[in-house]
């Protein structure tokens, strides 16, 4: 589980795995991290401010008590880590809400900050950090 991995949800749609936030109060914040972006809470559609370290990926999200997975796919989206990688009763069967992707299977990935298509071919051995982006 790294930045830029893909998740199939249980509908259909893929997301690209971001990180998983840390708690911090907002007056706290350390000089070393720095605003990020905006997601929405998935539970209450709140908007949540998310830090990210200037020199690692380690992701601080204002407000938020538990651990959030921080994913994407056509804005920036929190879920708690257990309700991520939790199960869903489907027709009377349980599915995983979020499934990995074959690894190497990236596709085009966008950078949403900066709306930037990349892709990264199924034959590279070279990740790409999306925080990098």
């Amino acid at each position: 589980m790294r930045p830029g991995d893909r998740y199939l949800h249980f509908k259909g749609d893929t997301y690209t795995f971001y990180g998983i936030t840390q708690h911090i109060d907002q007056p706290h914040i350390d000089q070393n991290y720095q605003y990020y972006t905006t997601a929405i809470k998935e539970d209450t559609m709140e908007e949540v401010s998310v830090y990210k370290h200037k020199f690692h990926d380690s992701l601080l999200a204002a407000s938020l008590e538990d651990p959030h997975v921080f994913y994407h796919k056509n804005r920036f989206w929190l879920r708690q880590v257990d309700d991520f990688f939790g199960y869903k009763e489907v027709d009377g069967v349980l599915k995983r809400r979020f499934t990995p992707t074959p690894q190497g299977e990236y596709g085009k990935m966008v950078d949403a900050v900066g709306g930037q298509k990349i892709t990264v071919s199924s034959h590279s051995s070279h990740r790409i950090n999306p925080l990098d982006l």
